[in-house]
């Protein structure tokens, strides 16, 4: 629903059995999942559905496609293979012995015993 300000930006979603208030203009959701994520949270795409516009608009701007193209537009030097790879006199790291152990685990219990402390107080 829309709260009556001027700019229709604010929105009350009924989300049962709660109630959201959602700011369009400051992209802010009570949720606080828009402000977390940058991307409209359920209860924003309601007002903005209501609204009649589209959330992919209403994104941050680094989640958007141009942001993405920004960031890949550079040449990335290719790594070569292992074979090319300069050769040292070091021994090769050599990965850790794992042992696989048949049937389950044994549970893994306190050693040390807890005693039970009464505390009396008389009123």
């Amino acid at each position: 629903m829309w709260t009556g300000d001027g700019g229709t930006e604010k929105y009350e979603v009924s989300c049962y059995p709660a109630r959201v208030a959602v700011n369009l203009g400051t992209q802010e959701c009570t949720c606080r999942m828009w402000q977390l994520t940058g991307m409209p949270c359920r209860h924003a795409c309601a007002a903005i559905a209501e609204k009649g516009e589209h959330a992919e608009d209403h994104c941050h701007v680094g989640l958007t496609m141009a942001a993405w193209n920004a960031t890949y537009e550079h040449h990335v030097e290719s790594v070569p293979g292992s074979e090319f790879w300069e050769k040292t006199g070091c021994v090769p790291p050599i990965p850790p012995f794992i042992t696989n152990t048949t049937g389950r685990p044994k549970k893994q219990r306190r050693k040390t015993e807890f005693h039970l402390v009464v505390v009396c107080c008389s009123w």
